[in-house]
């Protein structure tokens, strides 16, 4: 029989890419060979999309509304969740700002079933404006608090490995069985966006599994639609989760190193790049407190 797998499209404001990535997900997956859901969860939007997706969405959607906007984590486990009392195999994340140009789903489940230590994999992403592959997972410094991003912009043509091991699979494709839930949890929510998935494929790893991209299937990511450039928002997100990931995931040594290592880079940044040294230390003091500063994310303009 096919594997049952459910994938999970989380839509914030973005009713049109997300129906661009629902149409291109049944044009691509022969459900004879995948027994696939497609659920997507509108993450709170604030504009019309909760309407035109429930009038324009393609038959045997299912559409479920979150009632507020928590994240990225809180919003994809409304659908893992659902995925999960409804007797799936197999889950898929998949970014909203993805199309799909081939079954990518059959190859990487039948990857999991061949490999039982793998937990997540990804088919390779492709940049959707000049056709490089824009990353092939990441690896990652626990001291920097950093991933670095592998096989990035280069061809195709270059990418000889089948499956290439990584520390970190990016959240625009996650695909795993659902039983690794109960290893590992579901995506952490002290987040909200940027980190989540980082934490998540790290814990995996420190539970003994690996992380993959198969290389022999692609799929199309245009890339931070919901933050179109560089944001103020980005940056106090990126700040304080790169310090709560290293405190929450590290060892104190490891922490200690951290927060030495940024402040000097905080301050090298200051002085030679115009970055405003005062507020990226509370950024940073955000993140050793655990504290989310939801009054001036709401303040910022992006």
């Amino acid at each position: 029989m096919p594997a049952s797998i459910f994938i999970i499209v989380l839509n914030y404001n973005g009713y049109s890419d997300t129906l661009e990535c629902v149409r291109s997900l049944q044009a691509a997956i022969r459900p004879e060979e995948v027994d696939y859901q497609i659920i997507v969860i509108d993450n709170h939007s604030t504009d019309d999309s909760w309407d035109i997706l429930q009038n324009e969405l393609p038959e045997g959607v299912t559409l479920l509304k979150s009632y507020k906007n928590a994240g990225y984590a809180y919003g994809n486990n409304i659908g893992i969740q659902y995925a999960v009392e409804n007797g799936a195999e197999y889950i898929c994340i998949l970014n909203n700002d993805t199309i799909v140009t081939e079954d990518f789903l059959t190859p990487c489940i039948n990857e999991i079933k061949n490999q039982a230590n793998i937990a997540f994999i990804s088919p390779m992403l492709m940049n959707y404006k000049d056709g490089l592959v824009q990353n092939t997972g990441a690896s990652l410094s626990i001291i920097k608090g950093k991933t670095s991003e592998k096989n990035k912009n280069v061809s195709v043509e270059l990418i000889h490995e089948s499956i290439i091991e990584c520390d970190i699979v990016y959240g625009a494709t996650m695909i795993f069985r659902t039983d690794l839930i109960k290893k590992i949890g579901l995506l952490p929510e002290n987040y909200f966006l940027f980190y989540e998935e980082t934490e998540w494929c790290y814990k995996a790893k420190k539970a003994g599994f690996i992380n993959c991209i198969n290389s022999r299937t692609k799929i199309i990511h245009k890339g931070s639609q919901s933050l179109k450039e560089m944001s103020k928002m980005q940056q106090y997100l990126m700040e304080r989760n790169r310090t709560l990931f290293v405190k929450r995931n590290g060892t104190r040594p490891q922490f200690v190193s951290f927060l030495f290592y940024d402040f000097l880079r905080t301050v090298y940044r200051a002085l030679f790049h115009g970055v405003p040294l005062a507020k990226y230390i509370k950024y940073h003091y955000d993140g050793i407190v655990e504290r989310f500063d939801l009054e001036l994310v709401n303040s910022i303009e992006l």
